[in-house]
């Protein structure tokens, strides 16, 4: 036997046969068998920053301002997933995370630049907040939905409603 002969029924045969199974194989896994996503009620986790030594922050990691950084730092993540086949569990796992974000800012208010003497101005005021965070939620839940969906085109539309959302709620609430 010649050891070119040699050589390919001890190495490249078995190869061959192994790539052929493995090919096989994949092809025989049924569509729609992917990984179930579970809901993940948790904000998204910030990275440490220099400023979390600041003592009212290190305090209140449950509060307004770290749920709000979470729903911002989580929308730049969703930009880079959004018409992304392959990231779409990814997708779907951080919209319900930003979901359970925007859902604990509802019942957290953001700071007022003059308190509001007025009990009437007040509760507008509070109630006019909490409208616009339940909106957010619905968008992000109308977000996740389009995503199981595969509607890329709503999912886009979505994403561009909570940044205007956002714009318009930083301008009404947010304390200069």
């Amino acid at each position: 036997m010649k050891p070119l002969h040699a050589f390919s029924i001890a190495f490249l045969l078995p190869m061959t046969v192994l790539t052929v199974v493995g090919i096989a194989a994949a092809t025989a896994i049924p569509k729609g068998t992917d990984r179930e996503v579970r809901f993940d009620p948790s904000p998204v986790a910030l990275p440490a920053t220099d400023d979390d030594d600041d003592d009212e922050h290190a305090k209140d990691k449950d509060g307004l301002h770290h749920h709000m950084e979470a729903l911002q730092s989580g929308m730049k993540e969703m930009r880079r997933m959004l018409g992304k086949p392959d990231q779409k569990d990814a997708l779907i796992a951080l919209t319900t995370r930003l979901a359970a974000s925007a859902q604990a800012c509802i019942g957290k208010l953001p700071e007022q630049e003059a308190p509001l003497a007025d009990a009437v101005a007040q509760a507008e005021w509070r109630i006019g907040y909490q409208r616009r965070m339940v909106e957010v939620l619905d968008t992000l839940l109308q977000l996740e939905l389009a995503t199981y969906k595969d509607d890329v085109d709503a999912t886009k539309a979505l994403y561009k409603k909570l940044g205007e959302q956002k714009q318009s709620g930083h301008d009404a609430y947010q304390a200069e």
